[in-house]
């Protein structure tokens, strides 16, 4: 919209919904109540929280209420992804997830959550730090693009470079999923995992501070672990 009413345009309608529910939508009013630094990171928002090309993190809403001009005013305006871009995408998504949170990071996340939440499973916990890595590749490539292709200085970058590879002539996500061993997707209900009967020392997995039994003097140090 900037570049579209520097260039003279006064008003712009987009058509949305269907049949009965159709209506014209004035993206120009919106634009003015949403402000230009809303308007400018909406791309990478979006890209962020789940579009074409990326998984959904979060909801949008929640991403809206989540101070996106702090965290991405940055993200996607140069050809090059670099480390600060990271970590406040990062950051933001964490936000998004836990509105509440400090967390820097999705390792962060993860282990608040395990901590706190009602069901201690792995398999409903956010990705680590280094599965969601090519997420925002992906978010950040897809940014760029979209915010720069009618550019005549448009700098054209490699998929393969952000999240992307290359399988018998397609275009795919990089994966990061790595399967749990059954020894570390063992877990017990014990108030004491010292006990003989407690599952996750029949399997030999080792007290950590995610143990809710870690809360008892007791159970400190059941494996006698330095």
């Amino acid at each position: 919209m900037h570049n579209f009413l520097r260039d003279g345009l006064k008003e712009l309608w987009i058509k949305g919904g269907k049949g009965d529910t159709s209506r014209y939508i004035p993206v120009h009013v919106l634009y003015e109540k949403l402000g230009s630094e809303l308007c400018s990171v909406l791309p990478a928002l979006h890209s962020l929280t789940g579009c074409d090309i990326t998984s959904k993190v979060g909801t949008k809403k929640a991403a809206i209420q989540s101070n996106p001009v702090q965290f991405l005013s940055m993200f996607g305006k140069n050809p090059v992804l670099n480390e600060t871009d990271i970590k406040m995408a990062e950051q933001f998504l964490s936000k998004v997830l836990k509105k509440t949170g400090t967390h820097e990071n999705f390792n962060e996340l993860r282990a608040d959550l395990y901590n706190f939440s009602n069901d201690k499973s792995h398999w409903n916990l956010p990705p680590t730090s280094a599965a969601l890595l090519p997420h925002i590749k992906r978010a950040f490539y897809n940014t760029y693009c979209q915010t720069h292709i009618l550019e005549s200085t448009f700098i054209s970058i490699d998929p393969l470079s952000y999240g992307f590879v290359m399988s018998e002539s397609l275009l795919l996500p990089e994966r990061c999923l790595n399967e749990l061993s059954d020894q570390w997707t063992a877990k017990c209900r014990c108030v004491n995992c010292s006990r003989s009967t407690c599952a996750c020392r029949s399997m030999g997995v080792k007290c950590v501070r995610f143990c809710g039994c870690m809360k008892r003097d007791e159970c400190k140090n059941p494996f006698n672990i330095d």
